[in-house]
């Protein structure tokens, strides 16, 4: 994993509270989850998911 220095203040917090949540929201659409810990005190967290894409996927403001 990448060794650079982070402070807590700079990162994403990842809770599980009501699904999977990147600060506190929750992220639908989930295909997979990888999560790697180490002794760095930070993880490294590759997320997939599906969603619609604004001005790509034929979605507007008016949906």
């Amino acid at each position: 994993m990448n060794q650079q220095k982070y402070t807590f203040e700079n990162l994403n917090e990842i809770s599980f509270d009501k699904g999977f949540c990147i600060g506190g929201t929750v992220v639908k659409g989930i295909q997979q989850i990888e999560i790697k810990s180490d002794d760095s005190d930070v993880s490294q967290i590759t997320l997939k998911f599906v969603g619609k894409v604004k001005g790509l996927d034929g979605y507007s403001d008016n949906q």
